[in-house]
């Protein structure tokens, strides 16, 4: 049996679960929940792999020929390739081939201070990758610099990151509904709403959402053998396989019988209705005394 929480006990409770959770995704971005603040991250979209600049042949609109000695050179990427122009980084596989000396290639957004460190060093004229992640200057472009001798320079971009849109964290919602009566066919007896920002404006988003239902019946001197279910939907029709809870009620005048169920959805963004489900076999009727719903938003997938 589950003890029966207040709803600021329970706020409290979901709301310690959202602090610790950090969530890697695969092949669609990274999200860090948190209870009820958002970090200012980012989103990773990944892209199939596709040339983006080759000096050799003058793709993607650079100069064709070696990048000199103590030059740089600029290349946009921002719109271009599946790059989207409100992108604020990228992730690219670099390499350079031909090198007539040893030297490094430097990698930052065209705009910013030329920073110091290197992304890429060689010692010949051997082909030589790395992978780079690095943010998007002015009008999309990112800028490379040549330290010594001359190099070609080629790129391949596998992703790209946006901005976060809205919290990647919704604040837990709640709602106390007093002495619902549950009926003889399944149906809804409480609900709460969720709102959820779009954050994957490319696609539909993948918001992973727990819901958890949490009270008590009161029976009203039922005869005994009669039984309860909850259950969890987001149509206040069809329960969701799995989050059926039955409650068996075993003597007359049983007064309480706590029952605690919950379930994770996947929905888009947007407001959803997240619905208790309930019903009864005894003539008499059974209600809900005390009866907390919660829903808070986990993780998001574009």
């Amino acid at each position: 049996m589950s003890r029966i929480l207040s709803p600021a006990l329970l706020r409290s409770r979901w709301a310690a679960v959202g602090a610790a959770v950090a969530v890697t995704l695969g092949a669609g971005g990274l999200a860090l929940a948190h209870a009820s603040t958002s970090s200012a991250g980012a989103q990773f979209h990944a892209l199939a792999p596709v040339r983006v600049f080759d000096t050799r042949t003058g793709d993607g609109g650079v100069p064709v020929g070696p990048v000199g000695a103590d030059a740089t050179l600029d290349v946009t990427i921002g719109g271009t390739h599946g790059v989207p122009l409100d992108a604020t980084a990228v992730v690219l596989n670099v390499t350079v081939v031909g090198g007539t000396t040893s030297s490094f290639l430097t990698a930052w957004p065209t705009g910013a201070v030329r920073p110091t460190a290197s992304v890429l060093n060689w010692t010949n004229a051997d082909a030589t990758p790395n992978g780079v992640t690095v943010p998007l200057g002015t009008a999309g472009k990112v800028s490379f610099y040549n330290k010594s001798g001359t190099v070609n320079v080629l790129a391949d971009v596998a992703g790209y990151f946006t901005a976060a849109t809205g919290p990647q964290f919704a604040n837990v919602v709640t709602q106390t509904v007093s002495g619902p009566a549950l009926p003889a066919t399944l149906g809804s007896i409480s609900s709460v709403d969720l709102t959820l920002p779009d954050a994957c404006p490319a696609a539909p988003d993948q918001w992973h959402v727990l819901v958890q239902a949490d009270g008590y019946f009161l029976t009203g001197g039922a005869a005994s053998g009669g039984s309860a279910t909850v259950a969890l939907s987001t149509d206040g029709t069809n329960f969701v396989s799995g989050s059926v809870l039955n409650q068996n009620i075993t003597s007359p005048g049983q007064w309480r019988e706590p029952f605690s169920t919950s379930f994770l959805f996947t929905v888009d963004a947007g407001t959803t209705t997240f619905s208790v489900l309930g019903s009864t076999n005894i003539g008499a009727g059974v209600s809900a005394a005390q009866l907390n719903v919660i829903a808070q938003s986990v993780a998001v997938v574009c």
